[in-house]
């Protein structure tokens, strides 16, 4: 189980005679991480004197670590990227995926840690503009932007690294060149931590709620796993009708599940059966996933498709324990825990 590793903290917080743990090779691996990452980015890692032997333990390591964390739970890896650019690219439906050059394109809570990865690749593919928005400050500007110069060396090694099985959508190493260019991104300056990201990329601190997004400018509008956090979801659907073009696209893959406990394999009902009016539990609303396609239909978008990556088992009983507004929701808008919404603007 990979579970999120929040900024490091300083240098030397872990001493070999830290009472929890009997030695070092006892030391969970993620503690271990944590100091070593703290010690790196504090310039604290020393070599021996002909900088050789302890180099090359640091790059075998980076190598086995690249390697073995390619997966979805790693915000930087190829595999998230694919993963989530795939759901974005309309590849869990028989759908056409919505044209991308030259068109502008809008991510949702894009995250701290990686905000500008998904975005770049529209960018890559041709869109003339892409926006990321979120309430916090990306952790670590470096490491954002050397992450980006990844992404751009796998596209142009080959485009399908991170669009994975999107054999449709027709893309070479020329166009992600001539895209690059384009778009005035400086891959160099990119790896030395300068977020060069030229003049069709942009972070922008806001609320999603009051975008500084002009009416109709937008034409595809995406999100992963951030409308169960949104309090006020109606206002936050408004707000996206106002600025995306009537045919333009949304997509979003709304998480239900409960985030209090997130990796546990335990009922994904529980957390409904308790405290009726609380808005926000766990830093989610608890909206089931289903509960917002009205909501969509009555600001003008109609349901595509939706895809439902994860279900919950429910039957009469289940229902009758929950709480409030949770006791007359259908069974079926129960059982869909984890769905992607595909949208189009009327």
């Amino acid at each position: 189980m990979i579970r999120r590793m929040s900024n490091p903290p300083p240098a030397g917080s872990l001493h070999r005679h830290d009472a929890r743990y009997e030695s070092l090779a006892d030391t969970p691996s993620a503690e271990l991480a944590r100091e070593l990452l703290a010690r790196v980015r504090a310039g604290e890692v020393v070599t021996t004197s002909d900088g050789d032997v302890d180099a090359d333990v640091f790059g075998w390591l980076a190598l086995d670590i690249e390697r073995l964390f390619d997966v979805h739970a790693n915000r930087l890896s190829p595999r998230h990227i694919m993963d989530v650019f795939g759901v974005y690219d309309f590849m869990a439906t028989s759908l056409t995926p919505p044209p991308i050059e030259g068109k502008h394109v809008l991510e949702l809570g894009c995250g701290s840690v990686n905000p500008i990865g998904r975005i770049l690749l529209y960018v890559l593919l041709g869109a003339e503009r892409g926006i990321a928005v979120d309430l916090d400050q990306p952790q670590s500007i470096e490491s954002a932007s050397r992450i980006l110069a990844n992404y751009i060396a796998w596209m142009l090694m080959d485009p399908y690294l991170l669009l994975g099985g999107r054999r449709d959508r027709v893309v070479t190493r020329e166009d992600i060149s001539r895209n690059i260019a384009r778009a005035n991104i400086d891959p160099g300056a990119l790896w030395a931590g300068s977020p060069a990201i030229g003049d069709r990329l942009e972070f922008r601190r806001e609320s999603a709620s009051e975008l500084s997004v002009g009416d109709g400018e937008i034409d595809i509008c995406c999100s992963n796993s951030f409308f169960e956090h949104v309090p006020d979801v109606e206002a936050c659907i408004a707000e996206q009708a106002r600025v995306i073009k009537p045919g333009g696209y949304a997509i979003h893959n709304i998480d239900g599940t409960d985030h209090g406990w997130y990796e546990s394999s335990g009922n994904q009902l529980d957390w409904l059966a308790h405290e009726p009016d609380a808005p926000m539990v766990n830093s989610c609303n608890r909206m089931r996933p289903l509960e917002y396609l009205p909501l969509f239909e009555q600001y003008g978008f109609e349901v595509l498709d939706t895809h439902t990556w994860r279900e919950e088992q429910v039957d009469e009983a289940a229902r009758e324990r929950l709480v409030g507004r949770f006791r007359t929701l259908s069974l079926d808008a129960l059982r869909h825990v984890g769905t992607v919404v595909y949208l189009r603007r009327r």
